[in-house]
This record gives C-alpha cells, sequence and structure tokens, in this order.
C-alpha cells in the first residue's frame, strides 16, 4: 500500500500530531508558570548549543566564547543548523525548542508512513503512535532543545534506506543511505552503533565496495572536524566523549563502563530497554514472509544497535540518550507484531496483544516521569543557571570567571568561561585524565586566566578548590532537580566588596524563595 499524499494525513496521525502538541503546550505552559513567564530548559546543555551557536554565527569561532576555540558539542549537525538560524535570524533562546519541536512532528509523520507503507490498518497506527509520543516521550525530547528528535527521525530514515537498498538495489536505497549516513553520524556519535551493522549488511547483500563507501561517508565528518580540532590543539573527540572513555568521575558526568557483563547489567537495571531487547527479538523471531523479510534489516540493526548502546553508552539523563533506538524499535517491532497476528487465531492474536501490551506497560513509569519532569527540571534551570548568568552579565563586565555549568553562563551572562569540569577547555580536560586535578592544579589556572570569581556546586570539587578561596555566598533552590546549592567564591581579595554588594542586591530580587546563606 503507497503512503498517502501529505494533504491526506488520515485521522491517526492527526490525533498523534494533536496529542504531541497538546501535551508539549502543557509542558511548557506549566514552565511559564514556574519561572514567571520566561522561558527555560530542562537542561544547561541547551544553553550550550546556543552560546556555541551564537559564537560561531557571529565571529566564525568553534566554541562557547569568542575567546578560545573548545570542542564542546557531541552533535555539530544540531550545532550547525543552530548556528544558521542564529546567522539569519539573530540568536533566539526560543530557536533550539522550535527545531526540536520541527524534528518531533516530522518524526511522528515519518513512522506513520512507514507504517502505511507496510499496510497496517487505522486502529494499530493510532495505537502505535500514541506509544510514540507518549512513551519516548516525544514532547519530552523537544522541550529539552536538544538533538534527540532530530537524531531519532534521521535513524529511522536511514534505517528505511537501507531496507530499500537491500529490498530493491535498483530503487536508489543506496543513494539515500550514503546521504543519510554523514547526516545521521553528525547528529550523535552513538549512531555508529546502528551504521555498524548497516554496514554489514550491506556488505552481505551488495558486496564489499558499497560498505567501504557506506562506512566511509558516516565517518567522514567526524574524521573533519577530530582532524581540524586536532590541528587546533583540541581532542580529536569531543571532551565530553574524551572524559566519558576515560573513566572520570564527575557528577552529571559518569564514565562509560565496560566490561563482557556491562550491557546484560544495562539492560536489566533500566527495564524499558530490556523489554524493549524482548520484543525486538520476539518479532524478529516471528516475522514471516515476504513482507516481513522486508522488516528483518531494519530489526537486526535496532537490536545490535541496542545491544551495542548498552555495552557502550548510557541510558537515561533525562530520557534522552535511548530515545533513537526506543523510535527506531517501535516503528520496527509494530509491522512485524502486526505480520506474526495476521498468521493467527483469534485466541494467538489475543495473546499477542496482551503480550505486547504487557510490555509496553513496562514503559510507563520512565514515561510518567519524562512527561512530568520538564517543567520542573526548567524551574531549576532558571532558579539557578539563569539567575547566576544574570548577575554575571550585569556586574562580571566580561571577566574571567570560573565554573562547572557553562552553558546558561556563556550565553546569558557574556563573560570568559574558565570550565572547571573540562567540557569546554582542554586543558583542564588534559588535567582531569591525568589524575593531575587538584587545588594546586585550579590555583595555577584561575590565575594564569585571571580569574577574580568562581561560581560552583562544591560537591563536585571535594579537595580540588584552593581553601583561600572565600566563600561569599550560597543559593540553594527549593525542590532541586539535581544539585542544589551553587557557591560563590572570590579569588582575588581586592574584588570581594564590589562582589559581596553585588551577591547581596541580587539576592533580594532573587525569585522563586531561593535560600541564601
Amino acid at each position: 500500500m503507497s503512503p498517502a499524499p501529505w494533504w491526506r494525513p488520515g485521522w491517526p496521525l492527526l490525533v498523534a500530531v494533536a496529542l504531541q502538541l497538546g501535551v508539549q503546550a502543557g509542558q511548557l505552559l506549566l514552565t511559564l508558570r514556574a519561572t514567571g513567564g520566561e522561558l527555560a530548559y530542562p537542561l544547561d546543555d541547551a544553553y550550550i548549543h546556543l552560546a556555541m551557536a551564537r559564537t560561531l554565527a557571529e565571529h566564525g569561532v568553534f566554541g562557547i566564547t569568542p575567546h578560545a576555540v573548545a570542542a564542546s558539542s557531541s552533535s555539530p549537525l544540531w550545532l550547525g543548523l543552530l548556528a544558521a538560524g542564529a546567522w539569519a535570524l539573530g540568536s533566539a533562546v526560543w530557536l533550539p525548542l522550535a527545531l526540536a519541536t520541527a524534528a518531533a512532528l516530522a518524526l511522528v509523520v515519518a513512522v506513520d508512513r512507514g507504517w502505511r507503507r507496510h499496510g497496517l490498518a487505522a486502529g494499530w497506527r493510532a495505537a502505535g503512535l500514541g506509544a510514540l509520543v507518549l512513551l519516548v516521550p516525544l514532547p519530552t525530547l523537544a522541550s529539552t532543545g536538544m538533538e534527540h528528535a532530530l537524531h531519532a527521525l534521521l535513524a529511522l530514515g536511514f534505517v528505511a534506506a537501507l531496507t530499500a537498498a537491500l529490498d530493491e538495489p535498483a530503487r536508489g536505497g543506496l543513494r539515500r543511505a550514503l546521504l543519510l549516513a554523514p547526516l545521521l553520524a553528525a547528529a550523535r556519535l552513538e549512531s555508529a552503533f546502528l551504521i555498524a551493522p548497516a554496514v554489514w549488511l550491506v556488505g552481505r547483500r551488495r558486496g564489499l565496495w558499497p560498505a567501504l563507501a557506506l562506512g566511509a561517508a558516516a565517518a567522514a565528518p567526524w574524521l573533519l572536524l577530530g582532524g581540524w580540532s586536532w590541528s587546533q590543539g583540541q581532542f580529536f573527540l569531543p571532551n565530553s566523549i574524551v572524559l566519558k572513555s576515560g573513566h572520570v568521575a564527575i557528577p552529571g558526568l559518569s564514565p562509560a563502563d565496560h566490561g563482557w557483563s556491562t550491557g546484560v547489567r544495562a539492560l536489566a537495571r533500566h527495564g524499558h530497554a530490556g523489554v524493549l531487547f524482548v520484543l525486538l527479538a520476539f518479532a524478529a523471531w516471528r516475522s514471516r514472509g515476504p513482507a516481513a523479510a522486508r522488516l528483518r534489516p531494519a530489526l537486526a540493526v535496532a537490536l545490535v544497535g541496542l545491544l551495542l548502546h548498552a555495552q557502550l553508552a548510557r541510558f537515561g539523563w533525562f530520557f534522552r540518550y535511548e530515545a533513537y533506538l526506543l523510535v527506531l524499535g517501535f516503528a520496527s517491532a509494530l509491522p512485524a507484531l502486526h505480520g506474526a497476528a495476521t498468521g493467527l487465531r483469534p485466541r494467538g492474536r489475543r495473546a499477542l496483544a496482551l503480550f505486547a501490551v504487557a510490555g509496553l506497560a513496562a514503559f510507563v513509569p520512565r514515561a510518567s516521569r519524562a512527561l512530568r519532569d520538564p517543567p520542573r527540571a526548567s524551574r531549576h534551570t532558571f532558579l539557578q543557571n539563569v539567575q547566576v548568568a544574570r548577575v554575571l552579565a550585569a556586574h562580571g563586565g566580561g571577566a574571567a570567571v570560573a565554573v562547572n555549568d557553562i552553558g546558561a553562563v556563556s550565553y546569558l551572562g557574556r563573560v570568559r568561561t574558565v570550565d572547571l569540569v573540562g567540557l569546554a577547555d582542554v586543558e583542564v580536560a588534559r588535567a582531569r585524565l591525568a589524575g593531575a586535578f587538584d587545588a594546586a592544579f585550579v590555583r595555577r589556572l584561575t590565575a594564569a586566566r585571571g580569574c577574580t570569581l568562581a561560581v560552583v556546586y562544591e560537591d563536585w570539587f571535594p579537595g580540588q578548590l584552593p581553601p583561600e578561596w572565600t566563600r561569599l555566598a550560597r543559593w540553594t533552590v527549593p525542590q532541586p532537580y539535581w544539585g542544589a546549592t551553587v557557591s560563590w567564591f572570590v579569588i582575588e581579595p581586592s574584588a570581594a566588596g564590589s562582589w559581596r554588594a553585588a551577591l547581596d542586591a541580587a539576592g533580594e530580587a532573587l525569585p522563586g524563595g531561593v535560600l541564601r546563606d
């Protein structure tokens, strides 16, 4: 069955789009109520991309500020889109939300069109699209203003092109896969978990040279960016990936685990991932006939990708890292289960339906948290990161400030950020990797960079802050989502009086009952 034209979407798609927009609008209204009407993102990471996009668009510098190159983004495609938007429209805080929302809606449309091609009835599509929106969940992905909905959309398109390349070689599927592979890889480095099995399948079905071409196309953006970063004195890969791979223990940036049992333990610990694996394996086992054969590459890529992700990457951290796998799993498993059901007797179909519903029920606890948490997390970002940035913008005068959350401070604070975590500072990252990050290193670093102030979570730096620093204030967020208390330290004693006066004035105007001491 060919997909309907875009002007005849069908009621399941219309309902799913309305559900996506309705839930996301509810999240946004609750966020605006919690922030006094100001847009704030649940994660500081969105502001990192905003700062880098503005710096790239206005100054041509790949970094969070114009003062230094810094490989702080693990999604060069998303950064490029934001930079293009900043160049065309000016730097706008709403731009990531708009792009992420558009990607989420395009994803719903793409999944529905794929299911139509597989002949799914309206009822199946409506149930599947509802599960996609609410269980991934897509509104939360869009609310982050991050690249994850776009990543899932590209993963879906890449696997569809791969299936066409394997099933109907003359239809141009390989050309589409070659075009999508670099975009998918540039969206997130975890795309390698999908590209690796895809290259293997192409090698088996189409031969060595098409497989090598696909692998080269996917590697091209990272080879180009990595080579350039290396020439600038940076790591070949983004700092965050290097730090995780190097087993650097930083709150909010926990290192990647390794060992043969890591993937099994990850699937067991994150129940929704384990259930997804079972659903995919069952769908692959039950798929029969020519129609089902077209689904097997997608099921195989999703299964292998899930295993590789469980072994080498992370689940969670605001419900986003595994989102591309959930989308790909739902999109490929539902047609396979539908095909399996058509060959069963009524009792077998009922048993299969109960199995699928029971499996999806495992996603409900995670999804309920994911749908509920964005307003609370955005409130925390607004009360802490945004307020710190505003004080620095008003009183910092473009000075160098040592921080551990670099996004809002760099985007709104307009200061020279000195990153004590290492996401935007290769010198700090190298010291952490070498085990040389201590109070003496921090003292030398901040002196060399001319810092007069530090704004940090103290518990992130046990014994690593110079004891001569003077704490001026601590701000504590009520009902925090993560680190509750941020501390203000003066580094240069001569600046203590002016900063104390600035913090006293700013503290009186803090919103939402932020506690000061």
